[in-house]
Formats: structure tokens, sequence, C-alpha cells
């Protein structure tokens, strides 16, 4: 979103009673403050008397911002705005905030934010206010309220993440047990806070913790550690570490979701048990539309975005996979932690590859190898993927993943895609590219329609290597067949390029407006190796080759009408028939390289410029015939449409004529009756001749001109 964006969200802010304030921004990595070790950028006051300066005035925010456009936005804390906002920081506030609730009871669903590592949550500030701490409910967690402020949605976070809201709620009260553990004067993770687990609770006690740190997708190690300390700080006595360890591994098995829906007890004990009713879970519409947040904020635009299933088919060999490195490789580097599990190529090419994207510096990157990657009908080790470790993952590819997944049988891909499903669709799901290949008539994706149905977005990936727009129509209907037999046909011409191009065609989209087509092209002739949008350039050569081809028929309309022109003077000159339209002229035209539309379009286009059609009331159908007017070759090289000089035309009268009948305008002033006669191919009668000063005929017939 566009910095004009973040003021608007100020304006809003403050017109429900938020005081705020513009904060610095990270531009290139570095903080708009000028300090090169800045300990807070983009994170602290930019205005000369920091959070003195906070306003809920429109006006002064807009002057802000006219000022600083790229800053970001702070909200302030206490009484100025009536909030105290706790601040989750990442797996230590989770675990933290964790051991809090098992210890003294659930927090109640309030106002909740996404910030760069962790979350943000909005409570209504407490009677007697709080004051500002940093770790005394434990690691990871701080408290702002009097004196202190946030960094607010829609503000941009060093590692490149919006701050965005979870949820359109109301803020809600503290529970009070909160509040006394915020003002007590020793912090709340000591050994004389709560009342101790007494033996025949502690197994439930740790299950209920671990449970509720596996619903916020924390991994197993995670778990453990948060486990060992409650253990030891709370069961009296306390439980040896294998068994404690046992409990987390248990729990980490399931995903966040399926541990939602499970009563803990019958998940450490491994029981099926019956789950929670479903249809309990439906909301009124108007909790629901204020229940979380309209935008999509995409990883990569038009591709990948957070719990989402994106789906790249293609024939094979066309270059789909390195598209996926080149992703992973980019989304690493901008801070994502991404799982690429390439279950089709060989570990030493994998590496090979990734190396020259640029892989060397990127240790959120992650990589399974084709023997590590368990199939997708292995459910068992599809459970225990760590959902809450990853912003994205990239299989490559389905097919390779799906063993056993028939063309035509729909139970097995549905079986086959749900574990993919399970993962994307959780709370905080990552987003999830899937490579696959397509049949070989390039009409689908291997496997059913499910495996299409089931997916967010959808793109075919086209061959377009060698392609050259010629502007006749949109690029990219333009595209080659890409067909399994043209396919094979082109990929010679492919072998020792360094360069190539690929054409992603939309062909299903969830996700907001569906995106115009587009093409990348990969250049792999000098490392590290690079991928490009270029489809501005072949837009700009489509246009380039439409002039051309316009240029083109202009210039062979021209050709034609100078030599249709000679043609008729020709004919004149010598006597000979005057020439029929269609019989004649249209023929002749395409001689000179016209289409039949073309040629008619040039007769109507010349008509009363270069020529005169007139329509004879006498012989089948009543013809069209095409007379000369006095215009010169010079005057048709000059000025080919208008504003040549047409001399006085002869009037002829010709209504007993078997020829035609009615007054034709001729090229010439003075007209014998016998050139006429020849001229018009006439075989008999008499025709009157008259100069251009004389009286017209008594009962002349009216031209008709087409």
């Amino acid at each position: 979103m566009s910095e004009p964006a973040v003021k608007h969200f100020a304006i809003a802010y403050a017109r429900r009673g938020m005081a705020v304030l513009p904060l610095h921004a990270v531009v290139d990595g570095w903080c708009t403050c000028g300090t090169s070790e800045c300990p807070s950028p983009g994170k602290h006051p930019r205005t000369e008397h920091g959070l003195k300066d906070a306003t809920c005035d429109p006006n002064i925010i807009a002057a802000w911002w006219g000022q600083w456009p790229d800053s970001n936005l702070g909200i302030v804390t206490g009484s100025t705005s009536g909030l105290a906002v706790l601040d989750v920081d990442g797996e230590d506030g989770e675990r933290s905030l964790a051991i809090l609730q098992a210890r003294f009871g659930s927090l109640p669903v309030t106002l909740e934010a996404r910030t760069g590592k962790g979350r943000h949550l909005y409570f209504k500030e407490p009677e007697g206010g709080v004051r500002n701490s940093a770790g005394k409910l434990g690691p990871g967690l701080d408290i702002r309220g009097e004196g202190g402020y946030v960094v607010a949605p829609r503000s941009l976070h060093p590692s490149g993440k919006r701050y965005r809201w979870l949820n359109r709620n109301q803020p809600a009260e503290l529970p009070s047990w909160f509040v006394e553990l915020l003002r007590e004067p020793r912090p709340a993770s000591s050994n004389g806070s709560g009342e101790k687990v007494q033996a025949g609770m502690r197994n439930a006690h740790l299950t209920s913790l671990a449970g509720s740190m596996r619903r916020r997708g924390m991994s197993e190690a995670a778990i453990a550690q948060a486990l060992l300390t409650e253990n030891r700080e709370r069961c009296e006595p306390s439980l040896p570490e294998q068994e404690v360890r046992a409990i987390a591994k248990s729990i980490s098995r399931y995903e966040p979701n399926a541990v939602a829906r499970r009563g803990t007890d019958n998940v450490v004990a491994g029981e099926k048990g019956q789950s929670a009713n479903p249809w309990s879970a439906a909301q009124e519409a108007p909790t629901f539309l204020v229940a979380g947040t309209d935008e999509v904020d995409f990883l990569e635009p038009r591709l990948l975005a957070p719990g989402a299933i994106t789906e790249l088919f293609s024939p094979r060999g066309i270059g789909k996979t390195q598209v996926g490195l080149a992703l992973a490789v980019k989304l690493a580097h901008s801070g994502k932690r991404i799982l690429l599990l390439d279950r089709d190529n060989p570990p030493s090419e994998v590496r090979k590859r990734l190396r020259s994207w640029g892989a060397s510096q990127t240790p959120t990157l992650k990589v399974l190898t084709r023997d590590k990657v368990p199939r997708l009908m292995d459910l068992a080790s599809w459970v225990q993927f760590p959902i809450g470790d990853y912003d994205v993952v990239i299989l490559d590819s389905l097919d390779s993943a799906a063993e056993g997944m028939g063309e035509q049988d729909s139970a097995k891909p549905s079986r086959a895609i749900s574990p993919l499903l399970d993962i994307a669709h959780c709370e905080r799901g990552p987003a999830l590219l899937v490579l696959g290949n397509c049949v070989k008539t390039a009409k689908h994706s291997r496997g059913s329609g499910v495996i299409e149905d089931r997916a967010d977005i959808v793109y075919e990936i086209r061959d377009a290597t060698s392609f050259e727009p010629k502007g006749t129509k949109p690029w990219v209907e333009e595209l080659p067949p890409a067909d399994a037999a043209s396919w094979a046909a082109r990929s010679s011409r492919r072998k020792l390029r360094k360069v190539y191009r690929l054409a992603f065609i939309p062909t299903k989209f969830r996700l907001g407006e569906e995106p115009e087509p587009f093409i990348l092209e990969m250049d792999l002739s000098q490392e590290p190796w690079t991928l490009t949008d270029v489809t501005d350039a072949v837009d700009r050569q489509g246009a380039e080759a439409r002039a051309e081809r316009e240029r083109e028929r202009e210039e062979a309309k021209m050709r034609a009408v100078r030599a249709l022109l000679n043609e008729i003077h020709r004919r004149w000159e010598a006597g000979e028939a005057v020439m029929f339209k269609d019989k004649d002229t249209v023929p002749f035209l395409r001689t000179q390289g016209l289409t039949q539309a073309l040629a008619r379009e040039v007769l109507r286009w010349g008509d009363g410029t270069y020529w005169r059609l007139a329509k004879l009331e006498q012989g089948q159908g009543h013809p069209v015939r095409v007379f000369p007017l006095s215009v010169t070759e010079a005057g048709i090289n000059e000025n080919p449409h208008g504003n040549t000089t047409l001399a006085e035309p002869a009037k002829i009268a010709a209504a007993d004529d078997p020829c035609f009948r009615g007054t034709l305008f001729m090229h010439s002033t003075e007209i014998d009756a016998s050139q006429a006669r020849k001229k018009c191919g006439s075989q008999g009668g008499d025709i009157s001749v008259a100069a251009a000063n004389d009286s017209a005929p008594s009962a002349p017939t009216e031209v008709v001109e087409i």
C-alpha cells in the first residue's frame, strides 16, 4: 500500500480518539533519523517533542504526512488514548503468554494486530492505569501503558512486513488477575507466583499448557522448553524430564487447528475422541464482518499470499522449477522463512541451481531433498508439519509427491492434497506454492479437476522464449501452442540458450480481481541468475508491430491507389471501356496485393478524391463504374487525402443511351458524342454533349453516387 494510505489510517485512528504521531521509517535498510546504528529503526518519534506532540487533530496529521510521507505511525497508550497494549514478541512471547493463561485463565478476545515479529493485543486502560514494563510477565511480553506508544498498522517493519489488523474487535477489559500481576513488585515468573500444581494434576496442567501453545503454531522444541520451565517452577514434585518431553512430542504431532478442535486430554492419550460440535462456530453476519481484515497482504504480488495455495502448471521441462527457486531465494533475502520441498530433482542439481540463484546468504531458506520429503499420502508425517515455522512452503512437484494419483479418479487426488489444505487453511498458515505438470494436450493439470478446484490461485505457464508478438490481437492470444507435440518441436531451439521467457496465464484467482497475464524472463547468463517481469516490453513490442503493420498497410493502399489511377486514366486516354467496380477494379486491386475487403475499402475511400463511382440505372443489378477525376500523380504523392483542385466537369446527357442514363461527371471539359460512346462501351443511341457553361438537358436523370 502506498504511503498516503498510512496518513489515512492515522486520521481514522484519531477520529476514534486515539492520539497519533509520525515515526521514523526504514528506507533502503536505514532509519530515516540518519543514525548509522539506530537502536530502534523505524520505531521512534519524528517530531521535535516526541510523545508530547501526539494529537487527534486531522489537520496537523495531514501536515505531518505532507512533510514526511514515508513515516510510520504510532498510537499513544495510557490515559491519552485510553489504551493498554500487550506486545507478544515472537516465540518467547507466545510461550510466556501460554504459561500465564495456563496458570490464571484466558485473556478475552480483543482488538489484535500483527507486528513484524509477533502481535499486539489492544485493551482498555484499567482504572488507575498501568505503567510500561518489559519482560515483567515473562520473556517476550511487554506492556505499553501510561507514557508509552506502539507502532500501528499500516506501518512498515524493518523486516519488510506491514503491521496489519487481524480483526476488528473493540478493545476488551483486562482481567483483574492480569492487572494485579502488572502491579506486583516481583516478576510473575518467580516461584512464589501462583499456587503449586500437586501430584495428580501435573500431567493435565502441562497438557493444557502444551495445547495452548500448539494452537498458536509453536514448535515442539519451544513447547518442550516452556513445559520444562513450568514443571520445574510449579509442579510439586516435578515430573521426570522424559515424561514432560513426551507430552510436548505428543501434542506437537497434531496440526494447530486439530488441537483447537479436539480436547487435549484425548490428544495426549492418543484417542480419536469426539470432535467439538463444528456448527457451534457459526457467527452472526455483523460479528463475522468485523472479526477480520478484508485485505490480502501478498508476499509476492499476483502469486503468493499467506494461507493460500498457488498452483503453477505447465509441460515438463519448461522452467517452472527455476521460477520456484528464484522466488524462494528472493523471499528469503527479504527475511521470509521458506521451506523448499524438492521431491523431483537430485540434491546435487538443487544445490547447483540454488547457488546460481544466490542462496548462499539465505539462512531463512530451508531445503528438504527428494529422499526426505514424505509422500502426500503419508498423513502421519504431514500431521507433524511445523506450521508456525514458515511463511512460504514450495512443493516441487505435485506429481512426484502424489504418487499413484490417477487422472480420472477424484478420490485419490482429494486425499493427496488434503495435507496441503490443512497446512494453508489453519490460523496463520503459510503461503503454499505447488508446481505440477499438465496433460499432453496442455488443457489442464494432471490428476482430476479436484486439484485445481482446491487451490486459491492457478496459473497456466506457457513457453514464450522465442515469442514475438505480431500485434494482430492481444499477445496472450498469439502465444504458440503448449501441447506436448508443439513443445517438442520447439524445444530444440531452446538448447544452449541462456535467456528464457515464461508466460503466466491466470485460470483461477480467488483473492480479489484477477491479474492480467504476465511474462517473466530468466537470465542464466551470469550469476546470480535473475528473474525479471518483461510484460511491458512485450506489450511495447506488440504495439510497435501493430504500428508497423498499419504503416505497411497504408503504403500498400497508396501503391494500389496509384496503380489504379494509372489504369483508369490509361483506359480513358486509350478510349477503352470504363472499368466496372466489382468486375474490374476489385480484381485489379487484388493483383496489387490487397485483400478483397481492403480493395473495396480503398474504392470507397477514394471516391470523390481520386475517382468517381457512379451507379448505372440500366444493367443487371445497376452496376457501378469507375470514372477518373482531374487529380495529378503529383497531387496523390503530396496530399493523398484532399485539398486537390478539380477541373470544372462537363455534363453529359445520355438519357437514351443503352449504356447508362443520368448525368456523369467526367474529368474532361470537352467530349464529343463518339468519344463518350466509345468510353462507355455503348452499342448505339445518341448522346448529347454540352459544355460546362451550357444549360442542362431538359429532363436529366439524377446521378447516384456510391
